[in-house]
């Protein structure tokens, strides 16, 4: 495996917002979806953004489709959900879009995973240690 070592997070850090991209970015590694873990990482990264990005597009075409109201300010609330979607998808996008850069340089700066193996075994080395009963690590 080339020296790499996958930080996997502790119990008390599955709260973490990173927590979930980890545990996605372990399987994509796994499944050989990506050839490091920095890449793989990105890649959980941006697939949640572009869940978030399809799901607000959603709504802004609710909004859009909506029928004229006879009330001013339920056109002048629609009009600022309209413009914060509008907002918030340009946003999104620009992330996607940073994201898939910073991949692009992560995919060429670091050495890519010889075989799924390497992973398997190391997520299987990590399953033992957490085995290990809390009280021998305070000693």
């Amino acid at each position: 495996m080339h020296g790499m070592i996958v930080p996997l997070r502790l119990k008390r850090d599955q709260a973490s917002a990173l927590a979930g991209f980890d545990a996605l970015a372990a399987e994509l590694l796994v499944e050989g979806q990506a050839p490091n873990l920095s890449v793989a990482r990105l890649d959980a990264i941006v697939g949640k953004l572009r869940g978030h990005r399809t799901e607000l597009a959603a709504i802004l075409a609710h909004l859009d489709a909506r029928a004229p109201s006879c009330d001013a300010r339920i056109e002048a609330i629609n009009a600022d959900l309209r413009d914060g979607a509008r907002e918030g998808v340009a946003q999104i996008d620009q992330c996607i879009h940073q994201a898939e850069r910073c991949r692009s340089t992560a995919e060429q700066s670091r050495p890519a995973i010889g075989s799924r193996f390497g992973v398997l075994k190391l997520l299987f080395q990590r399953q033992i240690f957490d085995a290990v009963p809390r009280w021998q690590n305070n000693r």
